[in-house]
């Protein structure tokens, strides 16, 4: 598929979540839904 930012924007946004301890179950989800689509 074709290539997105979504390293870039929802993978920071998980990171830092994860350095302040703060759940993002919604971006993490988007995240692994956009990284499955650009695989195929």
């Amino acid at each position: 598929g074709k290539k997105t930012e979504i390293d870039a924007l929802s993978g920071a946004v998980i990171r830092l979540g994860k350095t302040q301890g703060i759940a993002v179950p919604c971006n993490e989800m988007l995240y692994n839904v956009i990284r499955f689509m650009e695989r195929r």
